[in-house]
């Protein structure tokens, strides 16, 4: 039941963070990686695992990486860009 739980949590992540980027939800799970695309799907994979505590394994078969070091680059990506950005830091904050 808690997994059920938790997906639902991870795909209203995904929704909000798709209404914010101005994109699609199938987009964010397409192959596409146009910056803006890319950008998103990093945000989303971010705030998963920081908010439902998901490790890298299980993000990443949630956005069908072919491996968990993606899932890794995405959360170090965001991690470091939130060092300079504070627009981004306020985006992540209107998720707490």
């Amino acid at each position: 039941m808690q997994d059920l739980k938790d997906h639902l949590r991870a795909n209203e992540i995904v929704r909000q963070v798709c209404r914010l980027r101005r994109i699609r939800v199938s987009e964010l799970f397409s192959r596409r990686r146009s910056a803006r695309i890319t950008q998103a799907r990093q945000l989303a994979a971010y705030l998963i695992r920081r908010h439902l505590g998901w490790n890298h394994h299980r993000v990443a078969r949630f956005f069908g990486f072919k491996a968990h070091s993606s899932a890794v680059y995405c959360f170090q990506s965001v991690a470091f860009e939130r060092t300079y950005n504070h627009t981004l830091n306020k985006q992540i904050e209107q998720f707490n």
